[in-house]
This record gives structure tokens, sequence and C-alpha cells, in this order.
């Protein structure tokens, strides 16, 4: 738990100590101790591991289950080495990488350590389970930031592209970069939104993204494994509702930032909409939330760009205690909660002990 601790200490003072030696060091460190875990990440810590330890070149490229992205990306870390302690070094700095240059790229230096502090209390655990969907996340963050930043759009479009080739749910985000005549209206969103959680409570949905999904892998081979997102949940999660009131309120203020030109608050509108979208989504499925995830760096970049949008002190005061309190209550959830607790207790492969995690049934290592 100590080492979780000494996580939460380096992201919770990014936004406090603004300095790049600082932030250097913490995300150094902070890739490291995620790099050097033993095993912790769920039973797919256990398929990766063993799909880049047993499994020859030509396995790999044969290997349907991998889009050619991470395939190529697999390959290429085997030839220099096939221990799995590598490929999961490796990939936490990439993973560390990727999301701190997406917050760079949107070019706004006075709140980009607010950013990565939301990003890191939400992601950063999860860096250590879905390795390729996050990378994918990476990636398009990259290109959603290059949008936003220099408002190029088929420049960020064939980052997005790239995207898509380490997993093929990166294609959700594709209504941003062509999708981008949704008035900025609050009772618009809030009828659809009102219009989706009722489909979803009275699961009438289910049918509908079935066909949906299937309909897909019918006609784009290459998109075949999305229909498992059409897969129903025994009950409903509630608790993805939560979260809708505050994507109202952000939705709420960016029409009124002004230290940002019209094509960017349209940008930030429409992920910020399409990220509660997927979120009323994930109440029947909660594989949907993945989809919300290449909406987040919108919503982390509208909050802390209302931040900045109130003069008085007071105000950004409360802001950024509730900020803080609730990012920081979401970092300890995912740490407490997820997979029942399996973070706990965290192991380095420099240790030589039992972790007695639920997941080591899966160890093929004799």
């Amino acid at each position: 738990m100590l080492f979780y601790l000494l996580c939460f200490a380096l992201i919770a003072l990014l936004p406090f100590i603004q300095n790049r030696g600082y932030l250097l060091a913490a995300l150094f460190s902070l890739a490291f101790i995620a790099g050097v875990r033993d095993m912790i990440g769920s039973r797919d810590a256990y398929y990766y591991a063993y799909f880049f330890e047993q499994f020859s070149f030509r396995d790999l490229w044969h290997f349907n289950f991998y889009e050619p992205g991470f395939k190529i990306y697999t390959i290429l870390l085997k030839s220099i080495s096939s221990q799995r302690e590598f490929f999961f070094f490796i990939t936490a700095f990439v993973l560390i990488f990727l999301q701190s240059l997406s917050v760079k790229n949107l070019n706004l230096p006075p709140l980009s350590h607010w950013i990565l502090f939301i990003i890191l209390c939400k992601f950063y655990l999860l860096d250590f389970v879905y390795l390729r969907q996050l990378m994918a996340t990476g990636l398009a963050w990259v290109a959603f930031s290059h949008y936003f930043g220099q408002g190029k759009r088929w420049q960020s479009f064939v980052l997005f592209i790239l995207a898509a080739f380490f997993h093929r749910s990166a294609l959700i985000l594709l209504p941003l970069f062509f999708i981008l005549n949704l008035k900025n209206s609050l009772k618009i969103v809030f009828w659809i939104y009102a219009a989706l959680t009722t489909v979803v409570i009275f699961q009438w949905i289910t049918p509908i993204s079935q066909k949906f999904f299937r309909g897909i892998g019918q006609y784009f081979p290459y998109l075949d494994r999305l229909k498992y997102y059409a897969f129903e949940n025994t009950e409903l999660k509630y608790l993805y509702l939560l979260e809708i009131p505050l994507v109202l309120v952000v939705l709420y203020f960016i029409p009124k930032l002004k230290n940002i030109h019209a094509l960017q608050q349209r940008i930030l509108f429409n992920a910020v909409f399409l990220y509660g979208f997927f979120s009323i989504f994930s109440m029947q499925n909660t594989t949907f939330i993945r989809f919300a995830w290449f909406y987040f760096l919108g919503l982390a970049s509208a909050i802390v760009l209302i931040l900045n949008h109130f003069n008085r002190s007071e105000i950004k005061n409360y802001i950024k205690i509730g900020i803080l309190v609730y990012y920081s209550a979401i970092f300890f959830r995912i740490l407490i909660s997820f997979d029942g607790g399996d973070f706990i207790p965290y192991k380095s492969i420099f240790n030589d002990f039992k972790r007695n995690g639920q997941f080591e049934i899966y160890e093929y290592r004799q």
C-alpha cells in the first residue's frame, strides 16, 4: 500500500509544484513503479505476458486477437528481449509518455498540471491492466490535443487512424472529427440524455446494439470483435449516472469560456457531450465506459478551463478543492475495489513473496 500512497502523493503534488524538474521526476517515478510491478493487473497481465514470452514471431504475426499496431509493437519489443518484465517496463513508460504528451499538446501551459492530475488519478492504475486500449487511448488523445491545440483536422486524423490500429474501439472518436455541428444547447443535450437514460433503464437498447455491432462485424471484418460490446449485463450500474450532473455543469460553462476560440469550444462541447453519452450507455453494459475514455481528455480540459474562467479566488479555491477531492476519491476507489482489491499488496519484480492474488492461478511459469 505504501507504494500506491507514494504514487498518489506524486500525482497530488503536480498542481502545486509546477516546475519542469518535478514534473519529469514524478512522471519517471510513476512509470518506473508501474513498470517494475510483478504481474499486477488482473488476469490480463498473465495473458499479455504469456503471448509475449511463449509465442514465436510467426505466432504473433498471425495472432488475430491483437490489432496490427499492437502486434508490430509487441514483435519489436520481443526482438530486443523476450522477458515479460521488459515488456511491462517499456509499456508503462510508453503509456505515461502518451498521456503527458497529449496534455502538453493542448497548449494550455498554465493549466496543464491540473489536467495531468485529473488524467493520472483516473487512469494511472488502469495503465496496469488495459495495455492495448490505453495505448490506443493515449494515441487518440494526442490526435485530439493536436486538433484542439493546432486546429489541423487532417494531421490529427492521421494520428487517430494510428490509434485505431492499436485498438479498434478508438474508432469511436470518429464523430469528433466530422460531426461538429451540435449546437451549444444544454436543452438539446438534456433531452438526448433523458431519452437515452429511459431507453437504457427499460433495456430497449439491447436488441438495437446487438444488431448494430453484429452488422458492423459482418460488413467490416476488421471490426468483428466489436460485437462483444453488445452483450448485456445482468443488472444496471446506476453508478455511471453519478457523473452526468458534472457533465451537464461543464457543458453549461463551455460556451461561456472566452479564453478559447469558437472551434475549440465546439470540440470541447462535443467531446464532453459524447463522454456523457457513452457513460449513460455504460449503465447496461460496463464495457461501453471504455468508449467514453477516448473523450475523457476533453472533459478534463474543460473542467480546468472553467476553473481558470473565474476571477474570484474564493470560487477558484472551491473548484480546486472539488477537483482534488473528487478525483482523489476516484483514484482510491479504483485501488481498493478494482477486481476485489487485487492491486493490493504492491509487489515489484525485485521482491520475493507471494501476493496470494486471485489471478495467480494463471501463472504459467514453473
